[in-house]
C-alpha cells in the first residue's frame, strides 16, 4: 500500500505501540506531521525535523526550523499544549527519558537542552565538543533508559551517562536553605567551610561534596555570621557575627572552644564585623578583626588588646599594572558574595545569594556541580559542557598566548560572573 501523505522529503518515521499508529514528519509546511488515521498538523512554520512521544505523560514533542519544541496531545492537532523555548538554533533531534518524564533535545550547533514535561523547566545544558561538521555531524540520539544514559551517533557511537549531566532537582541547585554569607577553604583538611544567613555553618569535602557536620545558630538565634578565618594548620576556625560576637572552634569536630560577646557600648553597625584573620598561625592567640566603621581590633583569645580606626578599608584584589581577561563565565544568577581557588585542583568555589555553593573547572570555566547535590562530585576535568539549571549561556575565552597558571587571578565577588585574568606585559 502506498500513500503519498507529504509534499516534501520524509523524515523521520516511527511506530507508537501505545498508540498502535505510524507518525511520520517533513518539512512540508502544510503535512508536517501525519499519524496513522491522517490526523495532521498543518501550516507549521517551516515543517518538522524530528519527534518523539512520551507515554507516561501521553505528549507528543515536535522540533523543526523555528528552533522551539511543541508538547501535543496525539488526540489534539488544532493547539499544541506547552512550547518550549531555549535553542538557538534548528532543532535536529528529539529523545525521551521515559521513566523520569523528560525530553533531549539537540540543535544544530551540538547544544543538547533536557526538559521536564510536567513542569516544562530546562534542567541541564549542555554541547557535544566535537564541532557539527561534515562527518562528525550528530545524527541520532537515543536514550539507554536501562543504563540512564545517551547513545549519540555520528562517524563514531559516543555514549554519555546522564546521571552526572542532569541535575538532582528541577530548581535552582541549594546547597544551603538561605543565602550563603561566607565561605572559606582549609587547605589542610582540604575541606570547605560554607556560612548561610540562617546562621548555619556547613563544613563539606572538596573532592566529593560530602557534609561533614553543621553548627545551627553558632553565634545564636538569628545572629547572622559575617566573616570566618581558618589558621595555618586547620586545627581552629574563628567566626565573626553581625552583633560583634566572635567564636573559635575546634575544627576537627566543630565543638566551642571560646567567645568573645558583643561590647555593649557600641552600636551594631559599628560593631559588625566583616574580616578576620590569625596573626600567629601557628597559634591561635592572636586574632585580627576589622568592623564595618573601619575599626581593626587585635584580640588575644579572647582579651582586646588594641582597637584603632583606619581612614578607609577596602577588601579588593589588586590586579598587576598590566592584565588580560583569559576566560569569563556566569556562575550564579545572583551575586557572588564569596570565593576561593584551589590551585592544586584547578577549581573554583563560587558561593551566591541563590543559596548555592558551585565547583567550576577553572581554565575551561566549566561547572562539575554543586555542593549538597545526591551524587558525589568529581573533581575530574568534566569531558563534556554542562551549565546549572539557572544559567544559559556558556563560557567567553578570549584568545590569547600561552601563560604560566601560577600568575592567574581569578575575579568576581560582587556579581554574578567569574572572570580569569593573567598577568604581565605583552598582548593577551
Amino acid at each position: 500500500m502506498r500513500r503519498k501523505l507529504h509534499s516534501e522529503w520524509v523524515l523521520k518515521v516511527k511506530f507508537f505501540t501505545h498508540l498502535n499508529c505510524f507518525a511520520s514528519c517533513s518539512s512540508d509546511s502544510i503535512h508536517s506531521l501525519v499519524l496513522d488515521h491522517i490526523q495532521r498538523i498543518e501550516d507549521f512554520p517551516r515543517g518538522i525535523n524530528t519527534f518523539a512521544y512520551c507515554v507516561k505523560a501521553n505528549s507528543l514533542a515536535t522540533g523543526g526550523c523555528d528552533k522551539i519544541i511543541r508538547l501535543w496531545n496525539p488526540n489534539i492537532f488544532s493547539k499544541p499544549k506547552a512550547m518550549l523555548l531555549g535553542h538557538q538554533c534548528i532543532i535536529t533531534e528529539i529523545a525521551v527519558n521515559e521513566i523520569d518524564q523528560h525530553i533531549i533535545s539537540l540543535s544544530t550547533e551540538g547544544m543538547f537542552r533536557i526538559w521536564d514535561i510536567q513542569t516544562l523547566a530546562v534542567l541541564q545544558v549542555f554541547i557535544s565538543n566535537e564541532p557539527q561538521v561534515g562527518d562528525k555531524r550528530i545524527n541520532t540520539i537515543v536514550f539507554d533508559r536501562k543504563h540512564k544514559r545517551l547513545i549519540i551517533g555520528s562517524c563514531v557511537i559516543d555514549v554519555l551517562p546522564l546521571m552526572s549531566a542532569v541535575q538532582d532537582t528541577m530548581q535552582i541547585p541549594l546547597s544551603h536553605e538561605k543565602s550563603i554569607l561566607v565561605v572559606t577553604y582549609n587547605k589542610v583538611k582540604n575541606q570547605v567551610v560554607s556560612i548561610c544567613s540562617t546562621p548555619i555553618i556547613k563544613v563539606s569535602k572538596l573532592e566529593t561534596g560530602e557534609k561533614m557536620y553543621q553548627i545551627v545558630q553558632s553565634h545564636g538565634p538569628d545572629v547572622e555570621l559575617t566573616a570566618a578565618a581558618l589558621d595555618k594548620s586547620g586545627s581552629h576556625l574563628i567566626t565573626g557575627a553581625f552583633d560583634g560576637s566572635l567564636k573559635l572552634w575546634e575544627f576537627a569536630t566543630g565543638e566551642e572552644i571560646k567567645s568573645l560577646p558583643p561590647a555593649a557600648e557600641s552600636s551594631e553597625e559599628d560593631r559588625s564585623i566583616c574580616q578576620l584573620t590569625f596573626l600567629r598561625q601557628q597559634n591561635p592567640r592572636l586574632i585580627l578583626a576589622l568592623t564595618w566603621n573601619n575599626t581593626i581590633q587585635i584580640i588575644q583569645v579572647f582579651l582586646l588588646l588594641f582597637s584603632f580606626s583606619t581612614p578607609a578599608c577596602y577588601n579588593n584584589i589588586k590586579l598587576p599594572e598590566s592584565v588580560n581577561r583569559v576566560i569569563s563565565w556566569r556562575a550564579h544568577s545572583l551575586k557572588i558574595v564569596s570565593m576561593f581557588y584551589v590551585d592544586s585542583k584547578s577549581v573554583v568555589v563560587s558561593a551566591s545569594l541563590d543559596c548555592s555553593l558551585r565547583l567550576w573547572y577553572a581554565p575551561k570555566g566549566h561547572y562539575i556541580g554543586y555542593f549538597g547535590q545526591h551524587s558525589a562530585l568529581n573533581l575530574m576535568p568534566p569531558t563534556d559542557f554542562m551549565l546549572p539549571s539557572d544559567i544559559a549561556e556558556g563560557p567567553v575565552e578570549t584568545k590569547s598566548k600561552k601563560f604560566d597558571k601560577s600568575d592567574s587571578v581569578i575575579e568576581g565577588k560582587r556579581s554574578s560572573v567569574l572572570r580569569r585574568w593573567w598577568s604581565g606585559g605583552g598582548e593577551g
